[in-house]
């Protein structure tokens, strides 16, 4: 039994330690939070991560002094200690004294067990979690889903698991940066009977566009990956409305920071929208978004006058600019719009203490100055 120590490792190649070392590190992280995750929705009940991560860096920390292996939530192990009736921890108390008893005592029994028999048992344990109702669901829900499932599966088929995983992560990162680079932008429109409900457009046949005021919101947060896109689509809305708005409103309550290229494109826009006579206003502005607007001069170049807390008050601040809203018969309501809607009544001006429906605080504030 070999005391607790500092292990030896060279540092002649540190490249191929740290590489090998990211290679455990995904690999036991993968299939430890991983199995965890199967067995609890299996059996119903909670993990916390955070605490998985501190057992398993424990665990591999006490390998290390004693010069044991790389540790991890085996899926196979466990899937086969599921198959024997394993339910507490205590069969791993178990398992631990019968391994022990094995490596002092038993191992000629099985010196002589064919590789086949234990693949068998692996196999046969690891098939009660193979849940084909539940990839059945992806197709019908997602079946972007179900294809990352099989791309997962059949890298590690082909390959090897930690192939397999680093596979399945790239292609899942590609997805996720091809999704924000094409964001959500929808067009707003008032909602008729309702001072301060706005709603989309295109999922409410009712809402009405403000005159001369192009209003936007963007449903994705805001930053490098999709800026370019995003002042692309503004400038092409604007330039193919007829008339051409005299105001842009950008709904930006979904951005909780700014990057340096989305401060960039964002100034970009502004000359771009000011050399065609055309102003721009940012609502649902949060304060974090704003400080940073502060520290690189966008907010000197905007105007804390074009910047604010809700959509009602950026809607307000532009129709007192000249633009006026369309006010035809209120059509029927459907589904969305009973949501925003609130009873008719005649409009007041808006106080501080006015609640500003779903699109803004229930205290707005104009942030000039703030």
């Amino acid at each position: 039994m070999p005391w607790p120590s500092i292990p030896d490792f060279p540092l002649g190649n540190p490249f191929a330690l740290a590489t090998g070392a990211a290679g455990i590190v995904l690999l036991a992280l993968g299939e430890s939070i991983g199995s965890a995750r199967a067995f609890s929705s299996k059996h119903g009940y909670r993990i916390d991560p955070d605490q998985e991560l501190v057992a398993l860096g424990a665990s591999n920390l006490s390998a290390g002094l004693f010069g044991g292996f790389a540790v991890d939530a085996s899926l196979s192990q466990s899937a086969t200690g599921e198959v024997a009736g394993n339910r507490t921890q205590l069969a791993s108390l178990a398992t631990a004294a019968l391994l022990l008893a094995t490596a002092l005592f038993l191992a000629p029994l099985f010196q002589n067990l064919p590789q086949a028999v234990l693949g068998a048992i692996v196999i046969a344990s690891v098939l009660s979690l193979v849940d084909i109702p539940e990839l059945r669901r992806c197709v019908d829900q997602r079946r972007t889903d179900f294809a990352l499932a099989l791309v997962a599966l059949l890298g590690v088929i082909t390959t090897s698991v930690l192939t397999g995983l680093v596979i399945a992560a790239g292609v899942s990162v590609v997805l996720l940066l091809y999704r924000a680079s094409q964001p959500a932008l929808t067009t707003l429109g008032r909602i008729p009977g309702s001072r301060d409900g706005f709603g989309d457009i295109g999922r409410n046949p009712g809402a009405l566009p403000v005159v001369d005021v192009l209003t936007l919101r963007l449903d994705t947060p805001f930053y490098y990956v999709n800026a370019s896109e995003v002042e692309t689509r503004v400038l092409a809305m604007v330039e193919a409305a007829d008339p051409r708005p005299t105001t842009v409103v950008i709904d930006i309550g979904a951005t909780s920071e700014l990057d340096v290229t989305t401060a960039d494109m964002l100034l970009e826009l502004l000359r771009a929208l000011r050399d065609l006579g055309v102003s721009i206003s940012l609502a649902q502005v949060k304060g974090q978004v704003r400080d940073r607007m502060r520290r690189v001069g966008l907010m000197d170049a905007l105007g804390q006058d074009h910047v604010f807390l809700s959509v009602l008050l950026t809607m307000d601040a532009a129709m007192q600019a000249g633009a006026e809203t369309a006010v035809p018969a209120v059509p029927e309501t459907t589904a969305d719009t009973a949501i925003l809607q609130e009873p008719i009544g005649p409009a007041v001006p808006a106080t501080p203490n006015e609640p500003t429906g779903p699109d803004g605080p229930s205290n707005p504030a104009q942030t000039s100055g703030r």
